[in-house]
């Protein structure tokens, strides 16, 4: 089983700046960063519903603060949601990386194949 999750939101999408967008106020812009988690190995039950304590980071790299709002993470294998955890409002100060604990309840409940 390989979890991952990517990049999982940016509050707006920078583009090439011109001078119009120099003189427009300073975008913000953030980026979800999540370890990958592989597990290799034989198991007798194709299943799993497990608990872990997680740490992601959000990375701003702007020179200014970033402040995001409440969000959803999803976990997905094979196109199937197997796990959430919830991203509550904060911010990250300028070139740094805000570090985020939060638990995640992951299961294979919802997989085909399963009952």
């Amino acid at each position: 089983m390989i979890v991952r999750a990517l990049t999982v939101w940016v509050a707006s999408q920078t583009s090439k700046p011109t001078s119009a967008s120099v003189a427009r106020k300073r975008q913000e812009r953030g980026t979800l960063l999540i370890p990958l988690a592989k597990y290799v190995g034989s198991v007798t039950s194709p299943s799993f519903n497990l608990v872990m304590d997680v740490q992601f980071g959000v990375k701003n790299t702007n020179f200014g603060h970033f402040k995001y709002g409440d969000g959803i993470v999803e976990f997905d294998y094979r196109g199937t949601k197997i796990g959430q955890t919830n991203v509550y409002e904060a911010h990250a100060r300028a070139l740094s990386t805000k570090k985020v604990d939060t638990s995640l309840y992951l299961s294979s409940n919802e997989l085909k194949g399963n009952s």
